[in-house]
């Protein structure tokens, strides 16, 4: 006889759910994704930053700075690279299909890291969001089985 599977509890929850673990909002993501100020200078994490405005500004702003406020949105920007990179065709005059295909992991790698810097500050430093949502997974058992024979 098979057993049958019980949840105990199933939680649905909303994309800003990971706002409380300190994950920037939709809103502030690409702000977030190049920030300068939490990276070291010199390190890995400002050398992506830097790659990744000098392709946006190059191919989104006809070769000037913008801010993130001005670029597209990381998902159109998304959409452009990765059809690009797949057909094997350029996105404008200086980025090949090769190059597009670094871009697009120079900006996941970036995105990774900035998820886990935030996170790990704010574990480092927990404020009152962060303890709502400890309290919150505190109120669920892992450790039990929940299967019945």
């Amino acid at each position: 006889m098979a057993k049958e599977f019980d949840p105990g509890n199933l939680v649905i929850v909303g994309a800003g759910f990971s706002f409380n673990a300190g994950l920037p909002l939709a809103g502030g993501f690409t702000k977030e994704l190049l920030s300068l100020g939490r990276v070291v200078a010199d390190g890995p994490s400002a050398r992506q930053i830097a790659f990744i405005r000098g392709f946006a500004d190059r191919v989104f702003g006809e070769g000037a700075s913008r801010t993130a406020d001005e670029w597209p949105d990381l998902e159109d920007i998304f959409t452009l690279v990765d059809l690009s990179a797949n057909t094997g065709h350029h996105l404008g005059p200086h980025y090949s299909a090769a190059d597009l295909r670094v871009v697009r992991r120079a900006i996941i790698v970036r995105m990774i890291r900035m998820l886990y810097q935030a996170y790990k500050r704010r574990q480092r430093s927990p404020d009152a969001d962060w303890r709502a949502l400890e309290t919150f997974f505190d109120g669920f058992r892992a450790d039990t089985a929940r299967c019945s024979a």
